[in-house]
């Protein structure tokens, strides 16, 4: 097991735990159809699963889901580089699911987006815009450059370290909406009862909408009216 990518990403404890937690009190996970991108191993929708999320993960590597070790979020992650298109088999399985809802209500990432090449950002926000709700909240866990982790180490794996406003007008580029400032109460209240993750590692957070046109295109391949 010495060769799998980010071993350390297969631990669970507290942290997952606080986490998941912690994105409850902000953003209320809980009965929701979440998609989490860039799982890795599974621990974080584990941690999701067990407060009462439908957490899904997907991962462009296959080796994450193979050595995933927990056999009930295992059967709910998937295959999928999301700067690609969404595979068919992923659409049958995942998005007609025991809760009745055609599209996620949250997408998730957490130290994702620093990983995309900054040319094809685009195309995984409208990707990941196509298999959301057109209500969906959209909450990214960044590494910006005025992280002091990034400041102090680096990582050579990260191709796509910005300011945080360079990152928002990304976002606004691609038809995205700050919202994050009608979470602040809640997420002070997280950081203060559960954990201060966002004081403590100074990520670049952002809570988000996608833009909702008045005609969407389904998984199927059918238009249909936003509500």
């Amino acid at each position: 097991m010495s060769d799998l990518p980010y071993p350390h990403l297969m631990t669970f404890g507290d942290w997952q735990r606080k986490y998941a937690a912690w994105l409850n009190a902000v953003i209320g996970i809980g009965g929701k159809v979440l998609l989490d991108v860039g799982t890795a191993y599974g621990a974080q929708i584990k941690a999701m699963i067990d407060i009462g999320c439908y957490a899904v993960g997907c991962d462009k590597d296959p080796r994450f889901i193979e050595h995933c070790p927990w056999r009930e979020v295992k059967k709910r992650m998937f295959v999928w580089d999301v700067t690609e298109d969404i595979p068919q088999f992923a659409i049958n399985q995942f998005f007609y699911n025991p809760m009745e809802q055609n599209k996620f209500q949250i997408i998730h990432t957490h130290a994702l987006l620093e990983h995309i090449p900054e040319e094809k950002i685009p195309i995984m926000l409208k990707n990941l815009k196509e298999v959301a709700d057109p209500w969906a909240i959209h909450f990214h866990v960044v590494t910006i450059a005025e992280s002091p982790e990034w400041q102090k180490i680096g990582d050579p794996d990260h191709v796509s370290i910005f300011p945080y406003k360079k990152w928002l007008q990304i976002f606004k580029d691609n038809g995205y909406s700050d919202i994050k400032h009608y979470f602040q109460n809640r997420l002070l209240a997280a950081e203060m009862n559960i954990k201060n993750f966002y004081a403590e590692y100074q990520w670049g957070l952002f809570i988000l909408l996608g833009d909702r046109s008045p005609e969407i295109k389904d998984r199927r391949g059918i238009h249909g009216t936003v509500r």
